[in-house]
């Protein structure tokens, strides 16, 4: 479980049909407490901030790598899949996570493209992130918080980059604003809830000419 204090990397082989876990309870999948506002949505659980375990992961395009991280983190880890691999058949027992950005925002999907890039949902700022795997820098790459609400799940297609929008912030948190009609339900009130389709053309500028095409 994500929220659970029982954080690891699970890793299936089909070839064996049988799973393994992995880095468990490694202190690095931990969340930290965040507290935090989205469209006027104060995000906490109780007087407590919200603390969510590893639960954002994505394999790069050359199958090298794992990123992961926790999702109310400001760590984000990689891990060489050949380590992983050796460490299933006990050739490897020193598996850790190598730390390669320490201003990672609240995140939830991962993904990648072939031009090395890791890219993020960012629902702390209601956007599509960038980690350029090159200068170890993240940056908002799209902003908009009336399409983008609690952004989740990231894939490339062939046509694009969609994008899943969970809008949790509306059940999470707490409005500030008193004229939300609380006897309306949540699609009434803030519907809809859209999929969203980032064009190749509109994000060549980072990705380049080589489109990802396995749906990752």
């Amino acid at each position: 479980s994500i929220i659970a204090h029982t954080p690891a990397l699970i890793v299936y082989s089909i070839i064996q049909d049988k799973s393994y876990r992995l880095l468990s309870s490694d202190s690095k999948l931990y969340g930290d407490s965040y507290s935090f506002y989205i469209s006027n949505y104060l995000i906490k659980f109780g007087i407590f901030g919200m603390k969510i375990n590893a639960d954002s992961i994505a394999l790069t395009r050359d199958d090298k790598f794992v990123y992961i991280g926790a999702v109310t983190s400001t760590n984000l880890y990689r891990i060489s899949t050949d380590k992983i691999i050796k460490s299933l058949d006990n050739k490897y027992d020193n598996l850790q996570l190598s730390i390669v950005s320490t201003n990672k925002p609240a995140t939830d999907g991962l993904s990648s493209d072939n031009s090395g890039n890791v890219w993020l949902t960012v629902f702390e700022y209601s956007s599509i992130g960038l980690f350029n795997t090159v200068t170890n820098e993240i940056s908002n790459i799209i902003v908009n918080d009336s399409l983008i609400r609690w952004p989740d799940g990231l894939c490339f297609g062939l046509d694009g980059l969609y994008l899943t929008n969970s809008a949790l912030h509306y059940k999470l948190g707490k409005s500030t604003s008193n004229s939300i009609n609380k006897h309306l339900n949540l699609f009434d009130t803030h519907g809809p809830f859209h999929i969203l389709k980032i064009r190749y053309e509109d994000i060549s500028h980072i990705i380049g000419n080589q489109l990802p095409t396995n749906g990752q």
